[in-house]
């Protein structure tokens, strides 16, 4: 049990790392004149692409949620809404990404439809962690067995994935090393790196 939510844990507190400095970022364009840093904000958007969408949430869904189908019935509205919010993630992206190519041709007139799109996935994301770390974590420290945290665990500790290949997370620390080196201070260190 421990062990699995650690790990969600961790993934939470490194994806909101990612959306602070994301949010941060664009904000600080209007407020304090910054100019926009595309490659990086294309790095941010790779990262929640693969990482939340195409990782954390998958195990979230097929694993844990499935077991607390099972044990505990009555929270599957709140199962219902996770999964629904799971699914409207990449659209959300999408719109973001549509957004940020769209300021990067056009320029500062496309400004505020990019600070809007990443305002409302910023709050949306923020939003649906919160609710699975107050409402689903505490649920599943009471709700499952010793023989759902073993099958959970196993899966959440191997950390590997088949779209991936054998060592996703090694993908996915590469990525975050990355967007914590190229973003300016106080969000990152402000150092060009490589991009993984």
């Amino acid at each position: 049990m421990a062990e699995t939510i650690g790990i969600i844990q961790a993934e939470h507190r490194a994806y909101a790392a990612v959306l602070d400095c994301l949010d941060h970022l664009v904000r600080d364009i209007e407020t304090r004149g910054y100019s926009p840093d595309f490659g990086l904000f294309y790095l941010i958007l790779e990262y929640i692409r693969d990482f939340v969408d195409r990782y954390h949430h998958p195990k979230e869904d097929h694993y844990l949620f499935k077991a607390l189908r099972r044990r505990a019935p009555e929270v599957a509205p709140i199962l219902d809404a996770l999964e629904d919010e799971h699914r409207q993630g990449p659209e959300l992206i999408k719109t973001l990404d549509w957004t940020l190519r769209e300021y990067q041709g056009a320029g500062s007139s496309a400004y505020s439809a990019f600070r809007d799109a990443t305002q409302q996935y910023v709050t949306f994301e923020r939003a649906h962690m919160a609710r699975e770390e107050t409402k689903i974590i505490p649920l599943a420290r009471a709700r499952l067995t010793a023989e759902d945290w073993h099958t959970i665990d196993a899966v959440f500790a191997e950390n590997d994935d088949p779209v991936f290949g054998a060592a996703p997370t090694k993908h996915f620390e590469k990525l975050f090393s990355a967007i914590v080196a190229m973003a300016p201070a106080p969000y990152g260190l402000g150092v060009r790196a490589p991009r993984p």
